[in-house]
């Protein structure tokens, strides 16, 4: 597995091992923060088939380093289709399963107060590299760090009534804005500053003029349009 850039992803626990072992290669501090994506398209979704699933390989080069997303049900490989398990090739060397789309959703829905929308759905927050307890290390096997999905700071977006909504011009458009964003961010908390960058009110925003400069004029600066790129806790409700 490499650092960053775009990921096939089938289990939760796996999203988790595979940002510790990042946190690690690059030697960062605990209580550093990274930005990932989950991002939930299923294969027979018509914004899947049009402007994500082609783009995977370009997305994967483009987010380099900077920043992990995560493609739920969708995996490397180059295996025939299989209809006991839902398994479909869908090109570029990637593999798709519903049945393990799915099994990632109920993990993450789990965990979380989201809920799947039934379209392509993109979550954006942050991961935090801390360390564990003294107690949780003996019983990690010695392991001092750990990673956690912060759903406190969360922003969801719903991609297809985004474009829908003509509120984004397209997904790759958007997505190199995310790519763009995570280049520059100063690793402190790229969640809240994305969510502040779109949302907020100042004019010298980098991010608010490079997402203003997408969107159609009319809509550019409406308070509706943009309140879809707010932060909110999703963390799951006790």
């Amino acid at each position: 597995m490499f650092i960053g850039r775009i990921k096939p992803v089938t289990e939760y626990e796996q999203v988790c091992a595979d940002l510790h072992q990042a946190f690690l290669r690059r030697g960062a501090p605990e209580e550093s923060v990274r930005l990932v994506g989950l991002l939930f398209a299923r294969q027979a979704s018509p914004l899947a088939q049009k402007e994500i699933i082609p783009n995977l390989a370009y997305f994967n080069a483009r987010s380099g380093d900077n920043v992990n997303f995560y493609c739920g049900g969708y995996w490397a490989g180059d295996l025939p289709p299989d209809p006991h398990t839902g398994r479909v090739q869908v090109g570029n060397g990637w593999v798709y399963s519903d049945e393990r789309f799915d099994e990632f959703r109920k993990q993450v829905e789990q965990r979380s107060a989201w809920r799947y929308s039934g379209g392509a759905d993109l979550i954006l927050l942050n991961a935090r590299f801390q360390r564990l307890s003294l107690l949780r290390q003996m019983m990690n096997s010695g392991e001092a760090t750990e990673v956690v999905l912060d759903f406190s700071s969360a922003i969801v977006l719903p991609l297809e009534a985004l474009r829908h909504q003509n509120i984004i011009p397209g997904v790759e458009q958007f997505f190199e804005s995310i790519f763009r964003y995570a280049e520059e961010q100063d690793g402190c908390d790229p969640t809240w500053g994305f969510s502040q960058k779109v949302a907020g009110s100042h004019a010298g925003s980098y991010l608010l003029e490079l997402i203003l400069s997408l969107l159609p004029a009319q809509l550019g600066k409406s308070a509706k349009e943009l309140a879809h790129f707010a932060v909110r806790d999703i963390s799951a409700r006790p």
